[in-house]
Parts: C-alpha cells; structure tokens; sequence
C-alpha cells in the first residue's frame, strides 16, 4: 500500500480519491445532523403548538362564573314548625329559596319554559350550599342576604366567550331571554369571575359546573404508591431471578417474552382486549333467565306465567327483551316492571 501510495506521488490519506470521499463523507455527516436538529425543531415546534392549544382551551377552567342573588330564608320555607330540628333543616326545599329569588328579580317570567330557562341561570347543586349554610348557622332563618351561588354551565359559556352571542338564536343554545337577564345581573353588578377551587376538590358529577379533578388526582396517587408498593419490589425480585438464577428453559423464554410484550404494548391495550373478550363471554340466555316478567316474579326460563299476572305468558328465547311492545301495556301500573334479579339455575 506503501509502495502504491509512493507511486501516486504521496500518502493515501492525501489522495485525490480519499479526499473526494472524505469531503463527500463531511456533506452527508452535514446533512445528517442539520436533518437532526430539523427533526428536534420541529417536534418542539409541535409540542409547544400542542401545549399552546391545551392552554389556551383549558386555562377557563381554573375560574368560573357566580351569580349573586339575594336569599330570603323563609321560615314557612325551612322549618315550618319553628323547632329547628336537624332533620328537617337538612331536608328542606332550598330549590324553592333560589327560584324564589330569581322570581322576584324577574318578576315579568311568567311561563313554565321560561321559568325553567330563568331558574337555569344558577346551578342545580345552588341548594346544597343554602342547605350548608342553614345547618352551620341556623339564626339565618328569617333573614334575606345577598348569597354569591355557581352560575349554570350555559351561563359560564357565555361569559367565558364560548357560546357567541352574534349568532342567531336558533344556532345557539343560550336564547336571547336568558341574554337579556344576563345583561340585567351583569348590570347590577350580581355575575363575577373567580378561581375555580372547586375543580380540585369536586369530583365526577353530572353538573358541568361542578366537575373537578380531585377523584382523578386522588386516584392517580393511590395508584402509584400501590404500584411502588407492590409492583416494583416484585418487578425487581423477578428481574434478579429471571437473570441471575432461573435455568434457561421453554418456562422461562416464555415468561421473558410475555414481560417484553408487556414492557412495549401499552396496557390500554390489553385493558381493551380483556374489556371485548368479556362482552362477547356473556350469554343471551343468562339476561334472559336473570329476569322477572311483571308483578308475579315468575322466572322467565321455565316458561311459564303465575295466573295472577297481568300478561299471559313469559318469554324464556328473546335475550331478556319484553314479549310485547311498550304501547301494548301503556296504562298498566307495572309496565315498566322488569328487574334483574340472582339467577334460579
């Protein structure tokens, strides 16, 4: 190589070929890192978009909207009896305090859909906090206080800018009546924005307004400190024995590899596949039996009906659907009359 390279007139290394090849080797080296950094760029470039669109969607979470009324905390209302008793405190109407209140600073709503749409304005949860107050302090009997109460989920739209006001009415959930009575509270200086403490402590709850994170969160941290508990003390020991002691057989390759497929499969999936095979494990005939026809309480899979029932027979073959249309029924007392019950087999 020495004598070739003497022949081209100097070292290898300074040959026109290897030189060629060297600088075409730095180009591609330049290209594969500028492709690199492009690669990073643009996937911090989507992570701030994706950020970026969370935050700008989500942050209205943290406040939300509050209606002051002011509450007359009727006697008539609470406690009739004038006995103070906890029990009838805690079981009063405080529904009727807050459409009370909306009533007379509405006076002119009339109508039942109106009226529906007017007591809307505040949450339907309204009534716990009154009760809360009652039973913490029961000398607010008989008085009126202005009480600042979680607006409706409709009426924390509209003032957060998601439900468009431009719109036509027909294109909008929120009608111009409930616009106008909203333009009268925000007057009056009765609708504020605050922090919203309760999405940390409320939990799951069929109330918009009142949904919070505090079940998921409280959740999550079980979760882990059973999983650091429990799992990883597990996970390491076998770990150990699978590598250090376990003999290398068909037992021990298979459990290697169900711990690599669960390692790079996510456990969605697997939670998905368990949740499939569970539905189509389930038999026509076990909703079937599991059910009683009517007031009689007749099993339906023997197939046959007490004379006292109302309908002439059970049905043991239609998968637990009812043997007759609901329209054929319309009027009977126990029409609706079809409950689960322990299976008789």
């Amino acid at each position: 190589m020495t004598d070739q390279a003497q022949k081209n007139g100097g070292n290898a290394w300074q040959s026109e070929k290897f030189l060629k090849n060297l600088t075409k080797r730095k180009r591609a080296e330049r290209r594969f890192r500028l492709t690199g950094l492009l690669a990073i760029i643009t996937a911090l470039t989507l992570l701030a978009i994706l950020l970026f669109s969370i935050v700008s969607k989500g942050y209205t979470a943290f406040v939300q909207t509050f209606v002051t009324l002011d509450i007359t905390f009727a006697e008539s209302v609470i406690d009739p009896n004038g006995t103070r008793d906890p029990v009838e405190l805690r079981t009063a109407n405080y529904t009727k305090l807050v459409q009370n209140s909306l009533r007379e600073k509405f006076p002119d709503v009339t109508g039942r859909r109106d009226l529906r749409r007017l007591f809307s304005l505040v949450s339907g949860d309204a009534d716990i906090k009154l009760r809360e107050m009652v039973e913490n302090d029961p000398e607010l009997i008989g008085k009126t206080i202005p009480v600042s109460l979680l607006a409706g989920d409709d009426v924390d739209m509209v003032n957060k800018g998601y439900i468009d006001r431009n719109l036509v009415e027909d294109d909008r959930r929120v009608k111009d009546k409930e616009l106008a009575w909203l333009d009268v509270l925000e007057a009056d200086g009765d609708i504020a924005i605050r922090f919203n403490t309760g999405f940390f402590t409320n939990g799951d709850s069929r109330e918009p307004e009142k949904a919070g994170i505090a079940g998921a969160m409280v959740g999550s941290f079980y979760t882990l400190i059973i999983t650091m508990v429990i799992a990883f003390p597990i996970g390491v020991m076998t770990a150990i024995y699978l590598e250090e002691f376990a003999a290398k057989n068909k037992l021990t390759d298979l459990i290697e590899v169900n711990i690599n497929n669960l390692a790079a499969v996510p456990s969605i999936v697997f939670g998905l596949l368990g949740t499939a095979g569970r539905r189509f494990d389930a038999r026509p005939d076990d909703i079937a039996d599991n059910y009683h026809c009517g007031p009689c309480r007749h099993p339906r899979r023997t197939g046959q009906h007490s004379p006292s029932g109302p309908w002439p027979r059970c049905v043991k073959s239609t998968g637990g659907v009812p043997p007759y249309p609901a329209a054929v029924h319309a009027g009977h007392p126990d029409r609706n009359d079809y409950r689960p019950v322990a299976s008789t087999r």
